[in-house]
């Protein structure tokens, strides 16, 4: 329901106050005099990240970083994913800063480029253990191993990356408490749907069977996309798979790695884009409905988070869900699918180097006191939030 007369005059007044506080709202999404926007785009809008989050992001992606370092042992692929999109943000985000260095402040840059300057070590360490160790894997092991170079070119995943824009709000159908609880079923129903793995298209095993295919297309490295060639079936699944839980995000997460890892496409360059969008605005939906309970699965909607900010979509990066999102995080610096309880302690360490093993789906990590793939999306969702405020204010 668009707005009457009245109302927008109101809104207007709102939006010269709030554009003119650019420490408050980014200049980039002050609305523009021909553009009309619900209250419900700008209720997202106004709960953008503000420059003076920076600060408290950076800090806990730091804390995130070092423990991680500091266990290198523990980091599995969802981990090392996670991980690897924080390398992709910070360091689009610098490189783009570049030629305007004094509009960056020295101390964050620093910080920044020390940040990523260890999570390349762990990166490495990861890869370098992986390779070590590939002759000793088992097959299913092996296949993993295989796809670690779709996420590996850091230079085609950064040249895709794209800004974040106001445009996409509009492309997002935003829908009443109520009439989310009718799409996505009774809570309880849902929370159950949402662990049934068996019931996604496509499930994990035939997401796996089309990684692994699209792992063997060569990286294009010229301006216009390809084709990609993978099975007509991954195709069919992109395009008719689950529309909620990780049914969803697995779809969305192959359209992603064809473009940002071999820069070729399903169906053509401008229809993958639009299902991309198209699968993005159902899921912000989704992340609304978990948002209304408690955020009681946050391991997806960071999942959701750090996919679809990869393609600009910025309503997902709400401050007030950023913030109830890092009440997952342990003193310690990682995260765990619940709220960490009072006097929490870690259970004692692994050795490093020794007794390190391929983990491609270990999630539960020492004894349940952290989770990595919860630690991995959490990573690369706080990237995403600080690349949006360098992108907005620097």
């Amino acid at each position: 329901m668009y707005l009457n007369i009245n109302k927008m005059f109101r809104l207007c007044i709102r939006i010269m106050l709030l554009c003119t506080l650019s420490v408050f709202i980014p200049v980039i999404f002050c609305v523009k005099p021909n553009d009309i926007h619900t209250y419900r785009e700008m209720e997202i809008i106004d709960d953008l990240p503000v420059k003076i989050d920076m600060e408290k992001y950076l800090s806990k992606l730091e804390d995130t970083i070092a423990f991680v370092n500091n266990n290198k042992v523990y980091v599995d692929l969802n981990l090392y994913f996670g991980l690897f999109v924080v390398k992709v943000n910070l360091k689009s985000s610098l490189k783009s800063r570049g030629k305007n260095r004094g509009l960056l402040p020295a101390f964050i840059r620093t910080r920044l480029e020390n940040l990523l300057k260890t999570n390349d070590a762990v990166v490495e360490y990861f890869t370098k253990m992986t390779k070590k160790f590939i002759v000793k894997l088992g097959s299913v092991e092996q296949r993993s191993v295989g796809l670690l170079d779709l996420i590996s070119n850091e230079a085609t995943w950064m040249n895709k990356l794209a800004n974040f824009s106001l445009d996409l709000f509009k492309k997002t159908k935003y829908y009443s408490r109520k009439k989310l609880k009718e799409i996505y079923f009774d809570w309880a129903d849902y929370f159950e749907k949402v662990f049934d793995v068996d019931i996604f298209s496509p499930s994990p095993n035939e997401s796996d069977t089309c990684l692994t295919s699209l792992a063997q297309n060569p990286v294009n490295r010229e301006v216009n996309m390809t084709h990609c060639h993978v099975p007509y079936k991954c195709a069919h699944l992109v395009n008719n798979g689950t529309h909620f839980g990780y049914g969803i995000t697995h779809r969305l997460l192959f359209l992603l790695l064809t473009r940002f890892s071999r820069n070729c496409a399903i169906f053509s360059d401008a229809d993958d884009a639009i299902l991309i969008n198209q699968l993005c605005a159902t899921i912000y939906n989704e992340a609304e409905y978990i948002a209304h309970f408690d955020f009681e699965i946050p391991d997806l909607i960071l999942e959701q988070i750090s996919l679809c900010t990869l393609v600009g979509h910025a309503q997902f990066l709400r401050r007030s869900w950023i913030d109830e999102l890092l009440d997952f995080q342990t003193s310690y610096g990682c995260f765990n699918v619940t709220r960490p309880r009072k006097n929490f302690t870690l259970p004692k360490f692994k050795s490093d180097g020794v007794s390190w093993e391929f983990l491609s789906t270990n999630e539960a990590i020492m004894n349940g006191a952290c989770n990595g793939h919860m630690t991995g999306v959490a990573s690369a969702a706080l990237a995403s939030a600080i690349r949006f405020i360098m992108e907005t204010f620097y």
